[in-house]
């Protein structure tokens, strides 16, 4: 009966240690218009001496999650480039909790900071995030001339050819709000709805094409409703070239309905 009661005493001993160890948090992370925030910085602070528990980044929809905590009270802090940081209070987590939706809002000091000359860069571990000047945004027509006039280091940037690649010829993969972009949609791309651009020279395997020496991504600020368009052409008659594009796009709340008619020719004889 001693050594029953000593087993019973140690598997009790182990279920509540893993009980313990169980503890989960998760939500999502949201900007205004509900937008998912992607790769944002999560971290988790045990109270009350404040000391770095864990960390982690929220993934391409904006989820996060935290597994194996203790029963305690924590401090849950999350920040993203642009946005003002949140702090969360955790009192005594003592089982699996998810957060829901977690709403950051734009930090009108960080976007608008530099508004004269150069622009304002911000290194991360795995990025670059660019935010351009008024003048650079006055300056340009397109998502590539935007680009050619912030001059990235590294990336070699025509806008009339319409063509993106590094020093050393190698690929640039374009995405715009991280979703992989054609060259009519970043050439459709109005400059002052650029928020900021993340210049990553070099991208890991969350990009499907591992051949791509760089990733460029426009951080574009979405229209609640409304509808845009316009057109861009250029031409050398004399030469025989061409780069004409017209687009428009629609959105409403969430949903976006766009148009592109991009044309190319070229007969330099």
């Amino acid at each position: 009966m001693h050594t029953i009661g000593k087993a019973l005493l140690l598997l009790c001993s182990l279920t509540s240690a893993g009980e313990i160890a169980a503890q989960t948090v998760s939500g999502k992370l949201i900007d205004e218009n509900k937008q998912p925030l992607p790769y944002a910085n999560v971290v988790l602070l045990s109270l009350p001496d404040s000391t770095f528990v864990t960390g982690t980044t929220s993934d391409d929809k904006g989820n996060f999650i935290m597994k194996d905590l203790s029963t305690q009270s924590y401090l849950l802090q999350v920040s993203y480039i642009g946005y003002q940081p949140q702090s969360i209070l955790l009192e005594n987590l003592d089982r699996k909790i998810n957060l829901g939706d977690i709403r950051l809002v734009q930090d009108a000091v960080s976007l608008q900071g530099v508004t004269v000359t150069g622009s304002n860069v911000m290194e991360k571990i795995d990025r670059q995030i660019v935010i351009p000047s008024s003048r650079q945004i006055k300056a340009a027509t397109s998502g590539y001339e935007l680009l050619s006039h912030m001059q990235l280091p590294g990336l070699k940037v025509n806008s009339i050819e319409r063509s993106i690649s590094t020093v050393s010829g190698g690929s640039v993969q374009l995405r715009i709000n991280d979703i992989e972009a054609s060259t009519a949609q970043v050439q459709a791309l109005r400059p002052d709805e650029v928020l900021r651009v993340e210049y990553i020279d070099n991208p890991d395997m969350r990009y499907a094409n591992t051949d791509v020496e760089a990733v460029i991504n426009y951080v574009v600020k979405r229209r609640e409703s409304g509808v845009a368009g316009g057109f861009n052409l250029t031409n050398a008659v004399t030469t025989g070239f061409g780069n004409d594009n017209v687009y428009i796009k629609a959105n409403h709340k969430l949903s976006e309905f766009g148009f592109n008619y991009y044309v190319s020719y070229r007969d330099y004889n």
